[in-house]
């Protein structure tokens, strides 16, 4: 399994990297630190110098803390490579992605007050919505002293059925459940019940924002898994809203498949 980790020197990203490490252990493959240094015009011609003197010493001083990162990943037994370059973050991690050919991409969700509750970073949001993987936008560490629990977001569209798939490939220890949104007073629909398989669920009444969204703010799950499309353009539209959502409100992980 490749891994692309948008790093930078926090402790969000360090708790990106706990998740990968522990992927890759198990799973084997290998991980990719990717950070990128902003650019930006904000100099007038006279000061381009300097700021290119700026730039040029975040490169040095960020390649620096990504190398120790990843020696201190090799230490451990496994393999790890990192990329640090002008860009914007988003931009950075979605393309190296695509040319690595990565399977998973791991950010962290970064804490913004009370607003975090409406609202995503701009750089996980961006990925969120773009990226042709899988990706984890993890909030802390993952528990070490139990399994994992995850609880799968279930529509009837392929996209939600292959997010369940893939959590179960990822931490097949884990306990699972699935939630589903229906009629009040009607079974999950087959299709969703298909999906779950021997995993239990659990039909609820309400649209799939307020459902999915309640669940991920008040459960007790470490990974939330949902699907990104619908079924159509308006479906996928709204399922791209929903799984921002998740990713908002949600205290552990979670887990976005396109």
């Amino acid at each position: 399994m490749k891994v692309i980790v948008g790093w930078s020197d926090t402790p969000g990203s360090a708790a990106a990297v706990v998740w990968a490490k522990d992927l890759v252990a198990r799973l084997g493959g290998e991980i990719r630190l990717v950070h990128a240094v902003s650019t930006f015009p904000i100099a007038t011609y006279e000061g381009v110098t300097e700021v290119a003197r700026m730039f040029e010493a975040a490169m040095a001083a960020q390649s620096e803390r990504a190398k120790a990162a990843c020696d201190s990943l090799k230490a451990s037994g496994v393999t790890a490579s990192f990329v640090v370059d002008h860009a914007i973050p988003a931009d950075m991690v979605l393309r190296e992605a695509e040319s690595w050919q990565a399977d998973l991409i791991i950010v962290a969700r970064r804490e913004m007050g009370r607003i975090g509750h409406l609202i995503l970073g701009s750089n996980s949001a961006h990925i969120v919505r773009r990226a042709k993987v899988a990706t984890l936008v993890v909030h802390g560490e993952p528990p070490t002293d139990r399994p994992l629990g995850v609880l799968a977001a279930l529509d009837e569209s392929p996209s939600a059925s292959r997010a369940l798939s893939l959590a179960k490939t990822l931490w097949p220890a884990a306990h699972f459940a699935a939630v589903t949104v229906t009629d009040e007073g009607c079974d999950p629909p087959l299709a969703c019940v298909k999906a779950a398989g021997n995993v239990p669920i659990t039909a609820c009444a309400g649209s799939p924002l307020e459902v999915f969204g309640t669940r991920a703010r008040d459960g007790v799950q470490d990974v939330f898994a949902v699907g990104r499309r619908g079924l159509g353009f308006f479906a996928e539209l709204l399922m791209g809203s929903v799984s921002e959502r998740v990713v908002a409100l949600a205290k552990g992980a979670v887990l976005v498949v396109p």
